[in-house]
């Protein structure tokens, strides 16, 4: 079977948005795509959907192979984080590296909420068995997910959005599939607040 890219983009484009309007949720994204990048396999085709040369990049670690790779398969520009659309997290990066990236990427103005970051966040396995709790628009009562990330980048994440609607989006990726944790989303550790 021949890897049709378009196809595959559309059908991960549509997986994206259904996750951002029900955060919490995990879809597969299955393919016989070939991966160029260093990265997850899911991480790969959200980059692919997500990023093309109208839009700017930061990759939050010195994978000097992932960044020459995102440019060149995308033509995205990579720039500095405060001015990044998409800022991403190679699986492995350190927590201090992520939370001053949080603390510094775009979260939009008030009459531009539009000019924020996503965030496309690697990890070894989305699960919904996990103690982060999230609650908000497109969840009925309460989901749960594992996350490989500490309480110190959740809180910071929490303190970039509470005053809506500046915030920036994050899409949690592992090697087969995705979630999404748009800024309206409220997280919590089970048990206490972030």
């Amino acid at each position: 079977m021949v890897f049709d890219m378009v196809h595959k983009t559309q059908e991960t484009y549509r997986k994206i948005l259904s996750c951002m309007s029900r955060p919490g949720t995990i879809s597969t994204l299955l393919g016989d795509q070939q991966n160029p990048m260093p990265c997850h396999d899911a991480t790969f085709l959200t980059i692919v959907t997500l990023l093309d040369a109208e839009v700017s990049f930061h990759v939050v670690s010195d994978s000097h192979h992932l960044r020459e790779a995102i440019a060149d398969y995308t033509l995205a520009k990579e720039t500095a984080v405060e001015q990044a659309d998409f800022v991403i997290v190679p699986k492995g990066t350190s927590e201090e590296d992520m939370v001053q990236a949080m603390k510094q990427c775009k979260i939009g103005t008030l009459e531009n909420p539009q000019h924020s970051s996503t965030w496309i966040i690697e990890q070894d396995t989305i699960s919904v068995t996990g103690k982060v709790a999230l609650s908000g628009p497109g969840i009925k009562m309460q989901n749960t997910l594992h996350l490989d990330f500490s309480e110190r980048f959740l809180a910071m994440r929490n303190e970039r959005v509470k005053e809506f609607p500046l915030g920036a989006d994050l899409i949690f990726t592992d090697p087969i599939s995705l979630a999404c944790i748009p800024r309206t989303t409220t997280l919590s550790i089970q048990g206490g607040v972030i």
